[in-house]
């Protein structure tokens, strides 16, 4: 069993029974004494400054004499150049996958397969074929609003409407870049003519 005595608080000078540990002794009678005392954020005391001088003393640091970084050769340049030259995984060339669909992950081949929740019309405007659309409509009809010019949150809109006209649905003829203000407008005129 360890041996109890009396100790006085560092920090209140409460007086209570401490234990000798693995050859240390307690200081504090609480943990909320020894955070307040030893607090992240506070500047150490004039004694645990002196405490951790004493600690380094004879102690090298790992850059003692060392100018700046480690320096390569010339002709450890040159060998390291020609081993990444027909490297197609060095750094600054883009990845392989860059902006091309991962296709045999897709559907029920991906892990997360969900049983298909998705809405089928969600699913058609998530399709290659749709962005290749929507890319070769906005460069048709020059990322310029057809109503009222603006160059700001375009959209590409179906002439003949999505929903209605499956066939039409690719076609860039079918197309016409609106800005989101005057999106929702064309979808009123839809309704109020019963179409």
């Amino acid at each position: 069993m360890p041996i109890q005595f009396l100790i006085n608080c560092k920090l209140c000078k409460k007086k209570v029974y401490g234990y000798l540990r693995k050859d240390r002794v307690r200081e504090f009678c609480s943990v909320s004494c020894k955070a307040s005392f030893c607090g992240k954020g506070r500047k150490p005391t004039a004694e645990a400054r002196r405490n951790m001088s004493i600690a380094r003393i004879g102690v090298v640091p790992w850059n003692k004499g060392k100018k700046g970084f480690f320096k390569h050769t010339k002709k450890w340049k040159k060998e390291a150049s020609k081993r990444m030259k027909g490297n197609k995984y060095c750094f600054g060339k883009p990845s392989w996958k860059k902006g091309k669909p991962f296709l045999q992950m897709r559907g029920k081949n991906n892990p997360s397969w969900k049983g298909g929740i998705t809405s089928k019309d969600q699913t058609e405007r998530c399709r290659v074929e749709f962005k290749l659309w929507r890319e070769a409509v906005f460069k048709k009809n020059k990322k310029i609003c057809k109503i009222c010019g603006s160059r700001k949150m375009l959209i590409a809109h179906h002439i003949k409407f999505f929903k209605d006209y499956p066939k039409l649905r690719y076609e860039v003829k079918n197309g016409m870049i609106v800005c989101r203000r005057c999106h929702p407008p064309l979808h009123k005129k839809k309704k109020q003519n019963g179409i």
